[in-house]
């Protein structure tokens, strides 16, 4: 009997439901879409080789307009699947983050019944890159110079242990400089697929700034040589919907990302860009985006958001330009102005400008950082930014420069200091809890 009670009692606790609150042992009825995500992940990871990726999946010709939903973690999941019955619905992430997207024409009918279960909840807006290459020139790359790289690359050229996540429109497979095996297959959000192509040349532009094959005899060389770039495609134009940028971080925390770099932004900001941010930030990942290219005082999202590292753009005159964002958001400055960049053609460069490629010279800086102290935290970053960086304008940190301009041979020098300070947090000893010894049941009689 007592063998009997403990089979009924298991079961009980694999199945029960109460209030709609997670339970011990909860089955997940929505445990094959989460395998089918973590397999894109794993095939991301992977080298680029187009002869083993279909290409053919169609897009959906007119997207339809979405409502994000944040479902409460005290929902269960069998709760959950009990209240979408019915409605056509899209995980971000893994179905246990519990962030889902619904039609707008199915929400009202949603939320009047299960109002209970929603955290908070917010229309899928549309952000904009904050740049688009248009010329197609090649002149010298000052800002590498400008930035102190070369001095840097004698201590460091980066690590293909250092993964960036390029949040943006895809990159040209074909370029010379983007062949290498450290450019993975990434995620294309739109087509559920690896990245194939790149319609727009703005993520081309930003991944070749960040990682371009060096040393090879071609025109330009990527601020971090040897770093591993992940593409993650948002975009075929230059609108991206906010919850293609939310499933582009929920694939950047499964792939581990150490940096994400997202040169877009928009005026408005949604309660999941800063939840979505402190995920991606708990994981220990550094977030480093455009400042926005208004030349205004108005806060951009991301970059204005916590646990972002905002960043201007300066000329070869060491100037801030006319469109860079001036804000107390503003945490440096990067060159930005007219720098060489890869184009969207097999073998082509190009000069472009905005505060999208300031960026991305600010994260490969990280990124040689990185290389040699694996555990820098944004929180760190923050704390060494003023060394780490030639003040510029007002002294001190000010609203156009932040804490001055990017240096990264002293980045990388202070990055070698805190590295040899380093003391892991030693992994806690697990319990060890004792097998219980068989006693038999005596037989009756």
């Amino acid at each position: 009997m007592k063998r009997i009670a403990a089979f009924v009692l298991s079961v009980m606790l694999l199945v029960s439901v109460v209030n709609g609150i997670v339970v011990l042992g909860e089955t997940n009825p929505f445990e094959a879409s989460d395998k089918a995500f973590l397999s894109t992940v794993a095939v991301g990871l992977q080298s680029f080789d187009p002869a083993t990726i279909s290409n053919d999946r169609e897009l959906q010709a007119v997207p339809e307009k979405f409502m994000i939903v944040q479902i409460k973690d005290t929902v269960s999941m069998q709760a959950l699947s009990t209240a979408l019955d019915g409605i056509r619905y899209d995980f971000i992430g893994r179905s246990t983050d519990r962030t889902v997207n619904i039609p707008v024409t199915q929400f009202a009918q949603f939320s009047a019944k299960h109002q209970s279960l929603i955290a908070f909840s917010s229309k899928d807006t549309v952000r904009k890159l904050t740049a688009t290459p248009n010329d197609l020139v090649y002149s010298g790359q000052w800002a590498l110079k400008k930035m102190n790289f070369p001095k840097a690359w004698n201590i460091t050229k980066g690590s293909i242990d250092v993964r960036v996540g390029v949040i943006d429109t895809g990159i040209i497979r074909t370029h010379a400089d983007l062949v290498g095996e450290n450019i993975l297959n990434g995620y294309d959000v739109l087509k559920d697929l690896p990245v194939m192509d790149d319609k727009v040349g703005h993520g081309t532009c930003v991944s070749s700034i960040i990682g371009a094959t060096t040393n090879n005899k071609l025109c330009m060389a990527g601020g971090a040589w040897n770093v591993s770039i992940i593409p993650i495609k948002v975009s075929n134009t230059g609108s991206i919907m906010t919850s293609s940028i939310l499933k582009a971080i929920a694939y950047a925390i499964e792939s581990k990302c150490k940096i994400v770099n997202l040169s877009l932004g928009g005026g408005r900001t949604t309660p999941f860009d800063q939840y979505y941010i402190n995920k991606l930030n708990q994981t220990g990942c550094i977030i480093v985006a455009a400042a926005g290219n208004g030349g205004n005082s108005g806060y951009m999202y991301p970059a204005s958001s916590n646990k972002v590292i905002s960043v201007g753009a300066i000329d070869i005159k060491s100037k801030i330009t006319y469109y860079s964002q001036i804000n107390d958001k503003v945490d440096c400055a990067a060159a930005g102005d007219y720098v060489l960049a890869a184009a969207n053609t097999a073998s082509g460069y190009r000069l472009v400008q905005g505060t999208s490629f300031s960026s991305p010279y600010a994260t490969a800086v990280i990124a040689l950082m990185c290389a040699v102290y694996p555990a820098l935290t944004h929180d760190e970053l923050q704390k060494v930014l003023p060394s780490i960086c030639d003040d510029a304008g007002a002294k001190g940190k000010d609203s156009a420069f932040g804490y001055g301009i990017m240096n990264a041979e002293k980045a990388v020098k202070k990055a070698v200091q805190l590295q040899s300070l380093y003391v892991p947090t030693p992994s806690p000893t697990p319990a060890v809890t004792p097998t219980p010894l068989y006693t038999p049941t005596p037989a009756p009689g």
